[in-house]
């Protein structure tokens, strides 16, 4: 028997964009949020445990990562995904070059 395929227009390849909601961005804000406070009570901790050198490295770190999430927030999530196997293949190898070469800088 003879399998006929389905004619007709093309699928859109292109998915439109979602709208973000008001919960949505509500909920991004509280996030964002939450990490603004944990960021500034562990700088806060390293401030009087270690003084102002690692509290403000931590600051940095801290906006760094901030950073990076505004600017991935609308990326899409396939794009996502390929960065993330990126960053895991990058760092299994840094490990392994800092086990063939770590021990030499000792």
């Amino acid at each position: 028997m003879l399998t006929v395929e389905r004619g007709g227009p093309r699928p859109n390849l292109i998915r439109p964009r979602r709208v973000r909601t008001l919960a949505g961005r509500a909920f991004d804000l509280l996030a964002v949020a939450s990490v603004l406070v944990l960021v500034g009570l562990g700088a806060l901790n390293l401030y009087a445990v270690a003084g102002w050198s690692r509290a403000g490295h931590q600051l940095e770190v801290g906006a760094a990562g901030l950073g990076l999430l505004l600017v991935m927030q609308d990326m899409r999530v396939e794009r996502l995904t390929v960065i993330g196997w990126a960053r895991d293949a990058l760092a299994v190898v840094l490990t392994i070059v800092v086990l063939l070469d770590g021990l030499e800088a000792q």
